[in-house]
């Protein structure tokens, strides 16, 4: 969609804001910035997720083992 140049620059602009690092050498044009946040949003509540599923599983290791 001519966004982000190349397949690279979009990975890691793509990994850059799921993680929330957000390090702004490359950005989005004005058209495209409300899908960055997005991603940046669905990073955050994917890693909350993910606690939730480790703490759950270590509880209940802990909980059969004992």
């Amino acid at each position: 969609m001519g966004a982000i140049e190349t397949l690279e620059e979009a990975l890691y602009f793509s990994t850059a804001s799921f993680t929330t690092i957000g390090y702004g050498d490359i950005v989005l044009t004005r058209e495209w910035r409300l899908l960055s946040s997005f991603g940046g949003a669905n990073g955050m509540i994917i890693f909350g997720l993910t606690t939730a599923l480790i703490i759950a599983a270590i509880q209940r290791f802990y909980a059969w083992d004992g």
